[in-house]
Parts: C-alpha cells; sequence; structure tokens
C-alpha cells in the first residue's frame, strides 16, 4: 500500500475515455496497461538514478516519460507528481529524492490494480 493515499489509485474515467478511444476493443486497452506494467518501473529506476546522481534534466526526462504514460492509463497522482518532478529537474530548483520516493511508494499499487483491471479485460474479451 502506498504511503500517501490514493497516489497509486487508477482513474476509470480515463479507462472509460481509453476503452471508447479504442472501439472497446479490450485486447487492445490490455496491451497498453500491460505496456505500462512493463515500461513504468524501468522509468522509475532511471528516475532514481538520476536523482541520486543529481541529474536534474535526466530526471526530468525520466519524469516527463512517466507522467505522460501515467496519465494515459489513469494513474493521475503518478502523473502529477512525476510532473512536479520534471518541472523541478528542468529548472534544477529543489530536492527531488522526497517526490520521487512517493512515486515509489505509490507505483506497486497502480501496478496492482492495473493487473487485475488488464486481467478482467482479458477475460470479457474471450
Amino acid at each position: 500500500m502506498s504511503s500517501e493515499t490514493g497516489l497509486g489509485r487508477i482513474s476509470a474515467d480515463v479507462l472509460d475515455r481509453l476503452l471508447a478511444d479504442t472501439g472497446t476493443d479490450h485486447a487492445l486497452v490490455t496491451f497498453v496497461l500491460r505496456a505500462y506494467q512493463d515500461r513504468a518501473p524501468e522509468l522509475l529506476t532511471g528516475l532514481q538514478e538520476a536523482v541520486a546522481e543529481g541529474d536534474g534534466r535526466g530526471a526530468a526526462q525520466h519524469a516527463h516519460d512517466l507522467a505522460s504514460t501515467s496519465g494515459q492509463v489513469g494513474a493521475l497522482g503518478i502523473s502529477r507528481l512525476a510532473g512536479e518532478i520534471e518541472v523541478l529537474g528542468e529548472r534544477g530548483d529543489g530536492t527531488l529524492a522526497e517526490p520521487s520516493a512517493r512515486i515509489a511508494a505509490a507505483l506497486p499499487e497502480a501496478l496492482a490494480e492495473l493487473r487485475r483491471i488488464a486481467e478482467g479485460y482479458e477475460s470479457s474479451s474471450r
């Protein structure tokens, strides 16, 4: 469970829009969710490494990618926080360790919820 209530929650509205945008193609939405499950941990690792090295620009790039992909799958809390890290990293302004740790704490919750949702979509498309 995340250390911040709701940060790892998934927006049903965003998923509904994604499903509508794909013409209710459950297989395609499942593919998108699975791709996020594979990519988000890599982006978080890159973000954490950049933060540890004091590389604000590198952190900003990983945060940008994480914000974008998280928003697409409805992980809006993670997306918002990653967007804040992106701005701070670009400016070289402030410490990035605390917000990146908050994302690290919330990501497992988001991934678990997306896994359950993807499994439901897979079941309904059979």
